[in-house]
Formats: structure tokens, sequence, C-alpha cells
């Protein structure tokens, strides 16, 4: 496939994707806009990783202290979200749509190493100031597509014009465009899974307190018919800068679910106080040093806030009624095939 990555642009499907992804890109911007949003830039050259996972590229320097970090690796970023909140102490609502990336060794069908995250942050002190959010950007983005031709190209440039797949595009649309979506929490999910695994049993068993597999997340999604918000995860499994429910056990947070991709988007509150901000760093044993200037967002007076992050890929490709997230992307990048011979 890599050889032919730059003429792909001229296959009539390709070319209908490309321009969808054009069409969301203006439809994103004009509902941040209204929401009275500002469009921000992180940084894409980071000394953190965020998300703590250790899936990080790190930059091999000719001067060996060139970012000034001393013994300290640089990398490409894997989320905005910590300097989203930088910006969002000063600005009160801010988003950006940048690329990301992350050194996991995956060829599955939903990863990229290469890839591009819409996020927000704003002040928000209920899970479902977030929830709902992000709902009222996806719909609106649907209505706006809507509104002209890519619905139709895009459906008359499918290979064959294959019937069923045209029928499960606008399912996906009209779906993504109903008013009310589906909640439910972490438990209620594992409550779901484990006599569905009984019956007919997953690749990977569930068990509560483990986070949950694509297959899971798939079952899921396919029991309703609209996207499924899933909530209030363990804390054990989610990074540390989630804020605790009441129950002190779960956090704040959310994945979002969609039919046949499983997850697209993630989000929750953030810990606005310093001191238990500093305790889980203490308790998740992490270095104190590194994340000094995101303590500080506390120290120097904070305020309750949240967010979200949008896979834009997986989104796309949802949208395309595409199963592989390669195919939504010009130049794909992923692990031990795409090199950079373009």
């Amino acid at each position: 496939m890599r050889q032919w990555q730059h003429l792909r642009p001229r296959i009539a499907s390709m070319a209908s994707i490309f321009r969808l992804r054009s069409a969301v890109v203006s439809a994103v911007h004009k509902f941040f806009d209204q929401e009275e949003f500002h469009y921000t830039n992180p940084p894409i050259i980071v000394r953190s990783d965020a998300e703590g996972a250790g899936e990080t590229f790190t930059i091999t320097q000719s001067h060996n202290n060139f970012f000034g970090l001393k013994k300290k690796k640089s990398r490409l970023t894997v989320s905005s979200q910590l300097h989203l909140e930088a910006m969002m102490m000063g600005l009160g609502k801010v988003w950006t749509l940048s690329p990301t990336f992350r050194a996991e060794k995956s060829i599955t069908s939903r990863h990229l190493c290469e890839f591009w995250m819409l996020e927000a942050e704003f002040l928000a002190d209920e899970l479902q100031h977030l929830t709902s959010n992000l709902a009222s950007l996806l719909r609106f983005v649907v209505n706006e597509l809507r509104k002209g031709d890519i619905l139709t190209e895009l459906i008359t440039t499918l290979p064959n014009f294959e019937a069923h797949r045209e029928s499960e595009i606008i399912s996906r649309w009209d779906n993504l465009g109903q008013s009310k979506w589906t909640e439910m929490s972490y438990d209620e999910a594992i409550k779901l899974l484990i006599p569905q695994h009984e019956i007919t049993p997953f690749d990977i068993a569930p068990v509560a307190g483990k986070p949950l597999q694509s297959e899971h997340e798939q079952f899921l999604a396919s029991m309703f018919s609209t996207p499924v918000f899933v909530t209030h995860y363990p804390a054990t499994i989610k990074p540390f800068y989630m804020k605790k429910s009441e129950d002190q056990v779960s956090v704040n947070n959310f994945d979002l679910i969609v039919q046949e991709m499983g997850e697209i988007a993630g989000g929750g509150l953030r810990l606005d106080d310093l001191d238990e901000l500093k305790a889980i760093m203490d308790e998740k044993r992490m270095d104190r040093f590194e994340l000094k200037w995101y303590r500080d967002l506390r120290r120097w007076g904070s305020v309750p806030h949240g967010g979200y992050g949008l896979g834009f890929d997986r989104f796309i490709a949802y949208l395309a009624g595409v199963d592989n997230v390669r195919e939504i992307v010009a130049f794909p990048r992923f692990y031990g095939t795409s090199g950079c011979q373009n």
C-alpha cells in the first residue's frame, strides 16, 4: 500500500472521504465559535507523558541538551490535555485539533502511530456538562454535513455502490443525530458483559476492575441504537488527573462508544485541588519535578473543570462507514509498515 499512497486521492471514494474530512473540520470550527470557545495551538514537543502509558516517541537530538531538559527526554505528545488546562485557566473555554503520536506496537484497524485528536477543556463541575457538550458537537457536525452533498457523494463513490454499506452509513448518521443518547456506568456495563461471556465467550474475558476491551465496547454499542456513554470507571485504571467520584473508588469520567468502531472519545473532570493532586501523584510514584508546572495550575488558583478528547480519525471512519482508520488517512503511519517514504 505504501508505494501507492501518493495516488490514493485520485480514487473517487478516497477523494470523497477527504472532502468529508474537510467539511467536518469546518463544522467543528463553526460549533466551537458558536459556543464561544477559543481555538488554541498547544505544543507537539513535550516533556511529560500525559496519559502515563509510556507509549511515547522520544526525540533523538544531535545536541544532548537541545531543549534545556538536561537528562530529561523530550517527546512527541500523545495528548494536548495538560497544556489545554493551562490555556483554559486564562481563556475559560478552549479547544484544539492537532496531531498526536503514540508508539504503540499495534496494527489493528483502530490504531495509527500518527493521528489527530480534537480536544476541549472548559469550566465544569458535573460530568453531564462534558457529555452534553460532546453530544451537541457531534449532532451539530452531522446536521451541518446533511446541508450539503457530502453524504450523497460518499455513498455514490463507494466501490460497486454496495447497498448494505449505504444503509449502514445513513444509520450511523441518524444515530448520531438522535436527541437523547444512552448512558451507563462501568459497573452496569460489566454486569451486562459477564453473563454474555458465559453465553458467547469473548476473546478476553470481562473482569470487574479491569479495562474494557474493544470487543466488549463493540458488544455494548451493538445493544443500542444511539452512541453510548460509559461512565465512572475504577480510579485504578485511569490517569492520575481524574477527579474521584463520591464513592472514592471510581472517577468522574466517560468513554463514548459507537457500533462497529468501539471507543471514539473519552473525557472527565480534572482534579482541581492541589493537595489531592499531590497525594495521587505520590501514590502513583510520579516524578514531581516533571509535572511541577502542572501542579502550579492549582497552586496559583484553580476552578472546577474538565474536558474530552475525540479521536478524529476514528470519527471520520465512523461517518464514512469505513472499518479501518488507515483507509481514511492520506498517508497513514502505523507500526512496522509505513516508514517515511512520503
